[in-house]
């Protein structure tokens, strides 16, 4: 059974194959085969083709891996939509898209079909644009977002907040600098069980705080790093 497909860091040119849709082994649990691969070897269940000069539109077969748990598509070419398709990866962890050319908004069905899994949602360094989706607020197991360098505008969603709420919040690391996202941090951000270890970025000069919290900016470049008082 093929439970990981990796070819990352090379030279492949091209698109990324609509037929890997077609394989639905890829991720698919068979007599038990699964649980055993998994105990034995610790992979998840995974594509990761990143850190190559693919082109071209992320194809919507892709959703028909139901049980891919990482899907690494970074640091490449892609241009196009993230399609909401991938949201029927309702067991997938890592979705990892930064650093591509994508377009268009961050569908709310795709937020919400990874929503009982989801911890890693990295699309900093494309060119999306809306606004960003409610359903975060339902992805109780998310560590990290990162979401900078987009065209995103609106306000930050208040459901977003209650992630970083309550004993068992996983939230850690939120980066939206470099973005048109205007009004304030959910207050509730403040509530981070570990602010040592928790980090905000943001841009000061068009969202507030929100919160108790310091504003001061990145000699570097500009961004606000927030830190909780």
């Amino acid at each position: 059974m093929l439970y990981l497909l990796a070819i990352r860091n090379n030279m492949l040119t091209g698109k990324i194959p609509s037929e890997l849709g077609r394989l639905p082994f890829l991720g698919n649990p068979q007599n038990g085969t699964y649980s055993s691969i998994y105990r034995r070897d610790n992979y998840p269940l995974a594509m990761a083709l990143n850190a190559n000069q693919l082109m071209g539109t992320i194809p919507s077969e892709l959703g028909n891996m139901k049980h891919n748990q990482l899907l690494h598509l970074q640091d490449n070419m892609l241009t196009g939509a993230i399609p909401s398709e991938l949201g029927q990866l309702t067991g997938n962890k890592f979705l990892l898209l930064e650093n591509n050319n994508l377009t268009g908004t961050i569908a709310p069905d795709l937020i919400a079909g990874m929503s009982d899994s989801l911890q890693s949602l990295q699309l900093h360094g494309n060119q999306l644009s809306g606004h960003l989706p409610s359903e975060l607020g339902l992805c109780s197991k998310l560590s990290t977002l990162t979401v900078a360098n987009n065209t995103l505008t609106g306000s930050i969603p208040v459901q977003f907040g209650s992630l970083a709420a309550g004993n068992e919040s996983a939230l850690g690391w939120v980066d939206l600098s470099g973005t048109f996202l205007t009004g304030s941090v959910p207050s509730d951000l403040c509530t981070l069980d570990d602010p040592d270890s928790a980090l905000l970025l943001f841009d000061c000069s068009s969202t507030l705080c929100g919160c108790s919290c310091n504003c001061s900016a990145d000699t570097d470049n500009g961004t606000s790093i927030v830190t909780f008082n």
